[in-house]
């Protein structure tokens, strides 16, 4: 059996021996009021389109689940897969079948921190700190954008939540074992909730003093719901060995040029560094106002258990952003709700001290700070998870999916783009029938890449080193920056300032440049299927 073990804070609510707190008629009313709060915020910013890569790959994944050709994206997130297409069975629409599943995350991932708050602290901590969480400039933009992100704060509360309730509970191991078993279903949404939840696993079985035979059944307990996902995922790649390839290719691609354990310059990881502390903390700023005035006159705010188990949390994923990947501003989101606990508990503390029967003014003060963050961003690097780019990428998306319709109205549309441009993805995605020839290549003598139609990669139509095109409809050019050079008599070239496509009237046997690399149209009229 496992030994005692001091609960984590001498001044616990009997949570256990209470009915579930949200049935209480106070808690109902709060929460109603931030599913409120919630669903009027995201549907309020809706995106037109889906805005982001990613989102593209896990659409495409609704038809079919191959991580091999991007639907989705290594790892394949399987769960999170299974989620959609479930919903989807319910939510046709595409764009507000995203909408809801990340409402659907974000609401569970509220409610389980108010849960981990009032467990870890006393009542009411758990409030504020859904309230900081619910308007984080990152979590709002994730459930806009990319609402697998969301899924990185569920799976982490879910799983502290129930770590915690095995230490508080004088201890319960059975609590552990649920542990287990959410966090291998974590992991079937996120992956790396596997790498940087582990310690805290580790930690919470030593504080606990697990034998033998509890950690064998707790290790049962994970790979359960752990090999099934696993195993639709070596299914869907063709194998092991695939998969590990597969996914060796694309940490390299991810994190090469900024991981400093896979060889970037110190300049790329540092800057990888300054990006993960940014997108971790700086939603500190909304609450960081009032911690000189609550440690100067009480430096110590957690127990040594308390602090423990937050650091233990906290610790490794930073790490792992700061040495491994972080590649957009919502990817913390395992951690930054460790940060709206710690928010939480200063808020409470200057209240009591310095605004007496003040805590609801004070709180709406830090959480108006926080949305103020979403709509004013303080730098170029934390604008990233702003209502300033959800504006840009949807206005974005606009300006190439609107003008390709039209074409496409009047006739055969061939896209061409770098595959380091932005807003392929989602050309192919949204029009399926229009030929998209994307070029993955730096050597204008060697052209490579592929051409997708029917949301299927082709090979790239190369005669002699000369990408081909048909000689017949619209070819539009999707570059912001650059614009193909065409030889005289050749077709008419227009653009509009801002909008980030190239169009002309393709012309039989005529040639461009566009980036050094040589095209030319058939006599043939346009390609076939």
């Amino acid at each position: 059996m496992a030994s005692k073990s001091a609960p984590i804070s001498e001044r616990q609510p009997r949570f256990a021996n209470r009915r579930f707190l949200f049935l209480r008629r106070s808690a109902l009313l709060w929460f109603a009021l931030i599913l409120a709060l919630l669903i009027a915020s995201r549907v309020a910013l809706e995106p037109t389109y889906l805005v982001t890569f990613d989102d593209i790959n896990f659409a495409l994944s609704l038809k079919k689940f191959d991580p091999t050709q991007q639907q989705p994206q290594p790892p394949g997130y399987p769960l999170f897969v299974g989620l959609l297409r479930i919903f989807a069975a319910f939510v046709p629409n595409v764009e507000t079948l995203f909408l809801v599943v990340a409402l659907f995350g974000s609401a569970i991932a509220l409610a389980l921190l108010w849960a981990v708050g009032d467990r870890l602290f006393q009542e009411r901590t758990g409030l504020i700190a859904a309230l900081l969480l619910l308007f984080h400039p990152a979590f709002w933009f994730a459930a806009l954008t990319n609402p697998i992100r969301i899924y990185l704060a569920v799976g982490a509360v879910g799983v502290a939540l129930c770590l915690i309730k095995a230490l508080v509970n004088g201890p319960a191991v059975r609590w552990y074992y649920a542990a287990a078993f959410a966090y291998a279903v974590a992991g079937g949404f996120r992956p790396d909730l596997l790498l940087t939840l582990f310690p805290l696993m580790v930690y919470t079985a030593w504080r606990l003093r697990l034998g033998p035979r509890q950690g064998l059944l707790s290790a049962g307990l994970f790979l359960v719901p752990a090999a099934a996902w696993f195993a639709a995922l070596v299914s869907s790649v063709g194998g092991l060995k695939s998969l590990v390839l597969l996914l060796q290719s694309y940490g390299e691609k991810q994190g090469g040029s900024t991981s400093p354990l896979l060889g970037a310059s110190l300049s790329a990881s540092l800057g990888m560094a300054y990006q993960a502390a940014v997108w971790t903390f700086v939603g500190v700023l909304s609450w960081l106002w009032c911690a000189p005035l609550v440690l100067r006159r009480k430096p110590r705010l957690f127990s040594k258990q308390q602090s423990e188990f937050l650091l233990v949390w906290l610790a490794p994923g930073f790490i792992f952003y700061v040495l491994v990947h972080i590649g957009d501003p919502d990817h913390p989101l395992s951690v930054i709700p460790v940060t709206c606990l710690a928010g939480a508990v200063l808020l409470m503390r200057f209240a009591s001290r310095y605004a007496p029967n003040r805590l609801p003014t004070v709180v709406a003060v830090a959480v108006a700070l926080n949305v103020l963050l979403f709509f004013k961003p303080i730098n170029k690097t934390a604008k990233a998870a702003s209502h300033k780019n959800l504006v840009y990428l949807n206005t974005y998306m606009k300006e190439i999916i609107e003008p390709l319709k039209a074409f496409r109205a009047r006739g055969p549309v061939t896209v061409v783009s770098p595959a380091s441009v932005f807003g392929w993805r989602t050309v192919s995605y949204y029009l399926p029938d229009v030929s998209v020839l994307v070029i993955d290549s730096d050597d204008p003598g060697r052209p490579r890449g592929w051409r997708w139609y029917q949301g299927r990669p082709l090979p790239l139509p190369l005669n002699a080193g000369t990408i081909m095109l048909p000689g017949c409809g619209t070819i539009a050019w999707l570059d912001p920056q650059a614009h193909p050079v065409v030889e005289p008599g050749g077709m008419t070239l227009e653009s509009m300032p801002g909008v980030p496509i190239t169009d002309g009237a393709a012309r039989p046997e005529s040639s461009y440049k566009f980036r050094d690399f040589n095209f030319r149209t058939d006599a043939h009229g346009c390609i076939s299927k």
